[in-house]
């Protein structure tokens, strides 16, 4: 009985009060709810996270599909407006969306650039296509005529020699030429005239001039040449060497009308001028040499 009575004072001294044990009850099971929930939420994230992840694995391949589709009917709405700026801008976000493209697409930017006289932009665009190919003659011809409208009359040659290169003709260099006598670069276009008068193929090309409104006439290329070269000594007042080419021109084209016309006013003006004739002028055998 004493052990008994001694047990007992033993665990009453041990013992909680009765709200101390319901507390502790509870701290228990906040304790035990707790890892349950937040396991709960992180299965929950987890699943939206993957959901997530496939949401955004398939989403921009379709916002680029759509803006990529929305980018080209602005670009072709701003074209049927001919609004070519806002063109141009819509232009270049579509270059790197479409490598298979990106040759017709710098075609028509390059075109694009000289309807709007950007022609800086303009050749940059068309060297960055001679990069690629550099036997394009769209690329070539553009770039020199954008390189000749800045007035940067030498180093458009280059563009129009490899262009005459490139199309086996000397026809590139007949336009560079008349750009020249419209520009009144003499000096220039007297040093591609001799180039193209002493190249064999000048003799075998034809091309068609403008000999008044409604008429025109197909002649040698190097007859063409001889009659440029006269205009340039007759705007000169270089009246003997005017002469000479003029009448080589005829030589090597008896129908040829330009330089007769023109030998008709040289002599008009040079009687203008008081300058006495020349009694025995060139033949267009001496210019060969």
């Amino acid at each position: 009985m004493p052990e008994q009575r001694t047990a007992k004072s033993r665990w009453g001294n041990y013992s909680l009060h009765p709200l101390w044990r319901i507390l502790l009850m509870i701290l228990l099971m906040i304790c035990l709810v707790n890892p349950l929930s937040s396991l709960a939420k992180n299965k929950k994230k987890r699943g939206c996270c993957k959901r997530k992840a496939s949401a955004t694995h398939c989403t921009p391949a379709r916002t680029v599909l759509s803006s990529t589709q929305h980018l080209e009917e602005a670009y072709q709405r701003a074209l049927q407006w001919g609004d070519f700026s806002t063109a141009i801008a819509f232009l270049h976000l579509l270059l790197p969306t479409d490598t298979t493209r990106w040759k017709g697409r710098m075609d028509t930017l390059l075109e694009l650039y000289l309807l709007t006289q950007n022609f800086f932009s303009a050749r940059l665009v068309a060297d960055s296509i001679l990069a690629r190919f550099p036997q394009d003659t769209h690329a070539l011809q553009l770039a020199g005529l954008a390189t000749l409208r800045m007035n940067q009359f030498q180093e458009a040659q280059g563009y129009y020699w490899r262009l005459a290169e490139a199309q086996r003709s000397l026809l590139p260099l007949w336009s560079y030429m008349s750009f020249l006598w419209q520009a009144q670069q003499y000096q220039l276009l007297l040093a591609v005239a001799d180039s193209v008068i002493r190249h064999p193929a000048s003799r075998q090309e034809m091309v068609t001039l403008q000999i008044s409104e409604t008429t025109t006439q197909r002649v040698p290329l190097i007859a063409a040449v001889y009659n440029l070269v006269g205009g340039v000594y007759h705007r000169l007042r270089q009246w003997d060497k005017a002469e000479q080419f003029y009448r080589a021109a005829q030589e090597l084209e008896p129908e040829f009308v330009l330089p007769r016309s023109n030998l008709e006013q040289l002599q008009q003006d040079r009687q203008r001028s008081g300058a006495t004739p020349s009694p025995s002028p060139s033949s267009s055998r001496e210019h060969s040499r």
